[in-house]
């Protein structure tokens, strides 16, 4: 599945040059980048950066929640008053 989604990813933007020239975004930079070492940014090499920043920004934020909740568990005085917060902003 993730193989066929960054594909997909990756021939969307080498397919519009026009995307890539103008997009702030990681790949966007990387292809602009692409011009003078042609040979580098193959679509294999594109997908696997696709993957890893994917595969990078799933496991940090699973990490950071891990992280969180463990904290929260040995400082329930704190989580009482994150939940008295909470109660007192959302309805």
């Amino acid at each position: 599945f993730l193989d066929a989604f960054t594909d997909e990813i990756v021939e969307k933007r080498i397919s519009s040059p026009e995307s890539a020239c103008s997009g702030s975004d990681l790949l966007s930079i990387f292809l602009r980048s692409g011009a003078s070492e042609p040979a580098q940014l193959s679509k294999k090499f594109l997908r696997d950066l696709v993957i890893n920043f994917i595969i990078a920004g799933r496991d940090t934020t699973a990490q950071a929640l891990s992280w969180m909740f463990y904290e929260l568990i040995l400082h329930p005085e704190i989580l009482s008053r994150i939940q008295s917060e909470i109660r007192a902003v959302l309805p």
